[in-house]
């Protein structure tokens, strides 16, 4: 409550010839701020009662003052002047711009004291102090969480707080380049390491559990990928549950061989990797029971994913991602989920890749590998060569090697093969020697070369050792020898046997990713409102009255101004103008909209004199002015009785009392 209290003594009473006591109420305004508002609210009205306990015009004084720090000295914003007659509760909102950029002192003081008269009604509360800035509201280079609450009791506030937010980042391992270290990071892999050495997982694994140097790698492809994991885990969900989010947003799996926690990335697999190798060759000599799936599936038009925004304050946002090639505006759409995922640009790309691997990954195979060496695992490249992928591939085995000639066990197709002049290749597996460690090459490597012959005979071309008598061998036509797969899961059977699931590895579609720009992102929903080019409307009186005033006894004009009730512009205030009747100029006055009116002093009784008014916006349009009033000074107000006379008085006493008799003859008595 805004208050300007009269003195008491002990018992209660007002000290005669005590001035009121300035109570200034002091808030703060946020940081950084541009503009702030002053909402008042007056919760019984503001008006006075005359003789005949009619509602006439009222109002109080409330000075503004501002200051950044407490060392400065108070710089006056305005004093309004804020009247009204109304006899229930309403509001007033002053707004301002601030000098410059900054948190301040906002001082707001009522400067019209205590009302002695029951018939002034003029209670007024500071309802709230507005701030405005157009940035994101915590921002710090500091390494820790910090919050810092202070809260000043008052009539209205109690010290209890419904809400507070903050955003925080945790502290997990992570990779420099040359060694992991503790730091903040948004990297999945940070956040994968995190989650099974972490306070957070009961059974904590140790350093030895962790392939170190796979997780390195995959914390540098999230990097130059720029994938990014911002999730708080406060579900009930599992380490199981936790990793595959997090992998995934690293577009990645989890993976346990038995000894070491690792992750299989989903990536093309380019040559400078070592893991990049082309670990087996898969084909009928040594699988079996393959099996061949397509899910024919009606990609929708477009997909929504809800996110926490980090360009909008982590607000809850939707971005509609349209399927590529789509034309036209999208009709059916399905929800995708991507949790930890906060960056709307990085958001559209994935959302592309879900489109891209559902077109250029249709299809799953899997296959049989029996016996205990088996060498290809989960991640790893292979090239498979089955003839129910393509007629003219083909697997066999070598009889013979002699030179640059080999035989083998399959006759060279006759249509479409060498006697048509199409151009086929070979692939097989070369072991180098020994490495550096004098451990042999168990691995090997996979090579192509050109071929001609015809029956079973080959010439290989280049210089690569040719493969020995009994290894298994593809062919083809040159441009598709085998299919590159992707392993993406090894299920063990009985005797030692393995069932390998495949998908096409796809290099495309990290092609198309990479291709991707993300449109500029607006959280903004809906169009933005034009502008209204017609011109505030004129506003109307609510009130004129004139005469003395019952405490100085000056000659005041007052007038209430307010908006037309179709008004649709946001308005600052008015522009009053005023002469006597006849005279060559107007005076104005401009008046803020949240005082709604104003004394004018200066006229005496009986002059006449005329009003108009114009509404100003905020932006600076003007309406046209509205009606011109003519008015009589003191028309509006009582007339004013003549004096008693003194001979007409009659004083007597009696016991215990007096009696004046007082003789009346004006009736404006």
């Amino acid at each position: 409550e805004l208050v300007r209290p009269m003195p008491r003594d002990d018992a209660g009473e007002i000290i005669d010839g005590a001035e009121p006591i300035e109570t200034p109420v002091v808030r703060v305004t946020a940081s950084n701020a541009i503009r702030a508002s002053v909402i008042l609210h007056f919760p019984m009205g503001l008006y006075r009662l005359n003789r005949e306990s009619e509602v006439r015009e009222f109002g109080i004084y409330i000075r503004i003052r501002q200051r950044q720090t407490p060392e400065d000295d108070w710089q006056e914003v305005t004093t309004l002047n804020i009247r009204a007659r109304r006899d229930e509760a309403f509001q007033r909102q002053f707004t301002w711009d601030l000098p410059q950029r900054g948190r301040w002192q906002v001082e707001i003081t009522r400067m019209t004291g205590e009302s002695t008269k029951s018939d002034y009604i003029n209670v007024s509360h500071l309802l709230a102090l507005q701030s405005v800035r157009p940035e994101y509201p915590l921002h710090t280079d500091l390494p820790l969480a910090l919050l810092a609450i202070r809260i000043r009791a008052t009539h209205q506030l109690t010290g209890q707080l419904d809400q507070v937010n903050a955003v925080v980042q945790r502290y997990a391992p992570d990779w420099t380049g040359e060694a992991w270290e503790t730091g903040l990071s948004r990297n999945p892999a940070s956040a994968y390491v995190a989650a099974l050495t972490g306070p957070g997982n009961p059974w904590p694994v140790a350093q030895g559990g962790l392939d170190w140097a796979a997780l390195a790698e995959w914390h540098q492809f999230c990097a130059e990928k720029g994938l990014k994991y911002d999730r708080v885990h406060e579900g009930g969900e599992s380490l199981g549950e936790a990793l595959r989010a997090i992998a995934q947003a690293g577009r990645a799996s989890p993976r346990h061989d038995g000894r070491r926690w690792s992750v299989v990335v989903d990536r093309p697999q380019t040559a400078d990797r070592p893991q990049a190798l082309v670990v087996d060759h898969l084909s009928p000599r040594n699988t079996r029971d393959f099996r061949w799936s397509r899910a024919y599936t009606d990609l929708p038009d477009a997909l929504r994913v809800s996110f926490a925004d980090e360009s909008n304050d982590w607000d809850i946002g939707e971005m509609v991602i349209p399927r590529p090639g789509l034309a036209g505006a999208p009709q059916l759409t399905e929800e995708l989920v991507l949790p930890g995922k906060t960056d709307p640009a990085e958001i559209w790309r994935e959302g592309r890749r879900r489109f891209y691997e559902a077109l250029h990954r249709p299809d799953t195979f899997t296959c049989v590998m029996d016996g205990a060496a088996r060498v290809a695992t989960r991640g790893d490249l292979v090239m498979a060569s089955w003839d129910v992928l393509a007629r003219t591939q083909i697997s066999a085995r070598v009889r013979q090697a002699l030179d640059r000639f080999l035989v083998i066990d399959e006759e060279l197709p006759v249509e479409g093969g060498l006697e048509e002049g199409a151009d086929w290749g070979l692939r097989w597996r070369v072991y180098d020697g020994p490495d550096i460690h004098g451990q042999p090459d168990t691995v090997g490597r996979s090579v192509v070369a050109k071929i001609t012959g015809q029956g079973r005979s080959l010439l290989v071309a280049g210089e690569e050792p040719l493969p020995e008598p009994g290894s298994l061998v593809h062919l083809g036509p040159l441009a598709q020898v085998s299919e590159p797969m992707v392993v993406v899961d090894v299920e063990p059977g009985e005797g030692f046997s393995a069932r390998l699931t495949l998908v096409a590895e796809a290099a495309i579609i990290d092609e198309l990713t990479e291709a991707e720009e993300a449109p500029a992102w607006d959280s903004i929903v809906g169009e933005v409102i034009p502008q209204l080019s017609a011109p505030p409307q004129m506003p109307v009186w609510r009130g004129l009255e004139s005469g003395p005033d019952e405490e100085s006894g000056e000659i005041l004009l007052r007038v209430l101004l307010g908006a037309s009730a179709g008004e649709l512009r946001l308005l600052s205030g008015f522009v009053l103008e005023h002469r006597l009747t006849g005279a060559p100029t107007w005076t104005a006055l401009q008046i803020a909209a949240a005082e709604g009116g104003a004394e004018i002093a200066g006229y005496t009784l009986g002059q006449e004199v005329q009003l108009r008014a114009r509404a100003l916006a905020f932006d600076g349009d003007q309406s046209p002015t509205n009606t011109t009033l003519t008015h009589v000074i003191g028309a509006s107000a009582a007339p004013v009785p003549a004096a008693l006379d003194p001979e007409g008085i009659v004083v007597s006493g009696g016991l215990g009392h007096a009696t004046l008799a007082v003789a009346v003859s004006d009736p404006a008595t």
